[in-house]
């Protein structure tokens, strides 16, 4: 907790969402419903995301775990958090395998 405070909750918000901006630009890009709100100053750390297509959201949860990604599922809804330990460039990996993780299940 002592480190958390000293870096202080703003500058972790910060970091998460412009982690998740690009990544929810280029989900919503690729037919991705993105439920986080549209004014930053409304939003918290996750992104929710619905898949293109009604793609199984437990599937991808699966396909995303195996691949390495860390994500949650609450009430149907696929959910990306990262912490303040993620590098800004890990999005992109987190992209290319939500793709790799959407053409498995599709293929399924």
């Amino acid at each position: 907790m002592d480190l958390i405070l000293q870096i202080g909750v703003e500058r972790i918000h910060e970091h998460a969402n412009r982690f998740l901006d690009p990544l929810e630009e280029a989900l919503r890009e690729r037919g991705w419903e993105s439920l986080r709100a549209e004014d930053p100053a409304l939003r918290g750390c996750a992104l929710g995301v619905r898949p293109p297509g009604g793609a199984s959201v437990v599937e991808l949860h699966r396909e995303l775990t195996h691949l390495g990604i860390a994500c949650a599922i609450p009430d149907g809804v696929l959910r990306f958090s990262p912490h303040w330990p993620d590098a800004l460039d890990e999005w992109e990996q987190a992209l290319l395998s939500t793709d790799e993780a959407l053409a498995r299940v599709r293929k399924g």
